[in-house]
Formats: structure tokens, sequence, C-alpha cells
């Protein structure tokens, strides 16, 4: 392995295979409490190799996203100041046509935030407004209204609520993606059952937006109950910390306080290749990982 810690696919599947060979020819009753070590480090090593593995996946998965949907909606936005300020900001660029900033004024309308009084309906205008710009969030904003409806200003329709989700997901905004995903693990929502569907646009999700807790959860979901070709423990374990310690998350939590019913469902379920010691104690070096800033994909 080399020095810096870098390890290459072949120095761990190295190590993985050496370390189950010293862990198969230890004494059949040799205690528990010394086993245990052995058991630790292999964990850390498999968990170590998945986590390589899935960050070569991610990017090959918004590869194929864009193959399929072409290039992902792309708008550079300042950072504007706070509260009344950042209002009149938007305003100002929302009237030049910035399709951003007329998505961030009709939030600030419709909620009463940042300067504006709650005025739903002119809210509405500049939502709409933005939305025939292609902006994939007010495409995504304008899906929830139609789902939801909005008093007699939009009528409730799944057919319309569906197809501007589906427009802001395959634009590539990360938030439609995994919505779309949990529609598909339940057939919900006008969408089929269609667990293939739900990982690839769940990862590609994750891909376009490490911190979305929506994709880790779907993620871990789909992991843990074994509904992907090659489900991993580790990777559901990662997966679950991640969305339930959303994008703080705090080293000192340990993995099994947050995933425990996770962990036990997954070893409920059937005998695994790997042992409770190894899947549990590999977490000190998961929450390591996690903690680690997670640097964007796509800028």
């Amino acid at each position: 392995m080399s020095e810096e810690g870098d390890d290459t696919e072949q120095d761990l599947l190295g190590g993985i295979a050496t370390r189950r060979v010293v862990i198969d020819n230890l004494p059949i009753d040799l205690d528990a409490s010394k086993r245990a070590p052995y058991e630790k480090k292999l964990g850390q090593l498999e968990l170590k190799y998945q986590l390589a593995m899935e960050k070569t996946r991610l990017p090959l998965a918004l590869t194929a996203f864009e193959e399929m949907h072409g290039a992902l909606y792309s708008e550079p936005r300042p950072l504007l100041a706070g509260d009344k300020l950042a209002g009149q900001q938007a305003m100002t660029l929302a009237k030049r046509g910035v399709a951003w900033a007329q998505s961030d004024v009709s939030r600030f309308m419709i909620r009463g935030i940042k300067g504006f009084e709650k005025q739903e309906k002119a809210g509405l205008k500049w939502l709409n407004k933005s939305a025939a710009q292609d902006y994939p969030p007010a495409l995504y904003e304008l899906s929830r209204l139609h789902l939801n409806g909005l008093k007699s200003l939009v009528r409730k329709s799944q057919e319309k609520a569906n197809e501007l989700l589906l427009k802001s997901a395959n634009l590539g905004f990360a938030l439609a993606n995994s919505t779309l995903a949990i529609c598909y693990i339940k057939g919900a929502k006008g969408f089929e059952k269609n667990p293939d569907e739900a990982y690839f646009r769940a990862s590609v999700a994750f891909a376009l937006d490490g911190a979305d807790g929506q994709a880790a959860e779907i993620l871990g979901y789909l992991h843990c109950n074994e509904d992907i070709p090659e489900p991993s423990p580790y990777l559901a374990c990662y997966y679950t910390n991640i969305a339930a310690n959303g994008t703080s998350m705090d080293p000192r939590v340990t993995c099994t306080a947050k995933v425990a019913p996770a962990i036990d469902r997954t070893f409920a379920r059937r005998p695994l290749s790997i042992s409770r010691i190894q899947y549990v104690a590999s977490c000190v070096l998961l929450v390591e990982e996690i903690a680690r800033p997670r640097i964007p994909l796509r800028a």
C-alpha cells in the first residue's frame, strides 16, 4: 500500500484477501475478544474498498444521465446579502429576466419573507416566468404547487405535477431526482414501481449534491433492503449515516447510534459474508470518512 494512505483498488483487494486468510486460520475456539481486532481491520478495509468503488460509480452514473438527457442546466449566481437587502437585489435581477432571481422572488413573495409581504398571486407570476426559462428549481416548485394546489391560484393536477417534476429532474436538479426516486421506490404518484430507476435517480442526485440527505436515505434504504444488483451493508450504513446527520456530521457520533435499526434489520434478514463485528467496527473509519468535507462532483 502507498505510504500516503491513498490505497489503490489492488492494494485494498490484496489487503482484504490477506486478512481473510488470517481470520480463516485463527483457532476455532479463539475467544471472541481476541478475534475482534482481526475482524475490525477486515471490516475497515472492506468499507474503504466499497467507498472507493462508490466514488468511481457515481460520476459514471452522472455521465450516463447526461448522455440520456443532455447537458446539465447551469446558470451562475452570486451570493446575495441577507434578508431585506437580498430581496431587493433579487427583485432587481428578476426584472432583468434572470431566472434564478425570479424563482427567489417568487419564493419570498409566496412565503412573505426577505422584506416582502405575502403575495401569492404575484409570487406565482414570477415563478411561472422562471419556469418558462426552464430553471430547474422553479419547475420543481411549480410541480409541488400542482401536486398540492395553491388556494384558487393553482389547481391540483397529478399529470402536470409529474410532467414538471420529470423536466426538472432531467435538467439535473438533485432534489427533483431524489423525489422522483421515492416515487419509483413506492410506485406512487403515477409512477410505476421501479427499483432500478430509483437507484439510478438517487445516485444521480447524490452525485450532483453530496449533501442531499434525501438521496442518501434512498441509497441507504436500497442497500439495506437488497433492492439493487450488488447491495452492500457497508454502504447501507454509510448512506444512512449521511441521511441521519444531514450536512453537519459530528465525528464524535458513532454510526451504530444512528443506524442501529438498519443494522439489525440487515443482519436479521439473512446470514452475511461479514460478521457483525466487521460491520460495526468499520464505523470508526466510516465516521472519519463522512466527517471529511465532500467536494461536489460538478460545480
